[in-house]
């Protein structure tokens, strides 16, 4: 009697790999609803160990993490819970929960699972704030705030439509340019460079304001702006 084969669908699959080390230790607990005491925490955070938004973002990359947190913050808190509503093989939503253990975007504790919500209240704060802005401080008050406004940190990045307020831009831009000094189509274009707006519309704006002249040979001099 010869020996008989089973069927595709009857045999055995491939294990699950393998969960070792950390990972195992987080699956025992979670499993069971444990909390875990961890010695350290994520290091690279901008203060007190806590992940900066760069490091969120980059947790965040990866997809099964990311309906990992999705599942506990819709209420899984276990990793049993996690791995059916995730609708993820256990082995990996117990890797995606270790990572987002560790990096501290979820915690464990006695009510089981639950997504750090102040870390990321913390890191969006963090990632919004703008260093101080010195560019214009030699400016006057009222000249100060619109520059700030429309060159912050010392690149214009629009033109105001408010005729005042566009010729105090447009004066600050002038003060680049020595008066009595002749200069050439291109160098005064290079002066203007390095702005959001296009170095020929702002050249054409200075010389409409006249701010700026020139002659028939392309040679263009100041001729007007407030002198420091």
């Amino acid at each position: 009697m010869g020996r008989r084969r089973l069927s595709p669908r009857l045999r055995p699959g491939p294990p699950d790999p393998p969960i070792c080390g950390r990972v195992r230790s987080l699956r025992i607990c979670l499993y069971l609803g444990m909390s875990e005491t961890t010695s350290g925490g994520p290091s690279d955070g901008p203060s007190g160990g806590r992940p900066s938004a760069p490091t969120i973002v980059g947790q965040l990359a990866d997809a099964d993490r990311r309906r990992v947190l999705a599942t506990i913050e819709l209420g899984a808190t276990n990793l049993v819970e996690v791995t059916a509503a995730a609708d993820l093989p256990e082995h990996r939503a117990a890797k995606a929960l270790g990572r987002l253990v560790d990096a501290g975007l979820v915690v464990s504790g006695d009510g089981g699972l639950t997504v750090a919500g102040e870390v990321f209240a913390l890191a969006a704060r963090e990632a919004i704030v703008r260093p101080t802005d010195t560019s214009h401080d030699d400016q006057p008050g009222d000249t100060r705030k619109v520059l700030l406004a429309f060159a912050p940190h010392g690149r214009l990045a629009t033109i105001p439509t408010a005729p005042a307020k566009r010729l105090v831009v447009l004066d600050w831009l002038c003060q680049q340019f020595e008066p009595g000094r002749r200069y050439t189509e291109r160098e005064v274009t290079e002066a203007l460079d390095g702005h959001a707006v296009d170095a020929v519309t702002l050249r054409r704006f200075l010389v409409d304001a006249e701010l700026l002249d020139r002659d028939t040979t392309g040679q263009y001099w100041r001729a007007g702006g407030s002198t420091v």
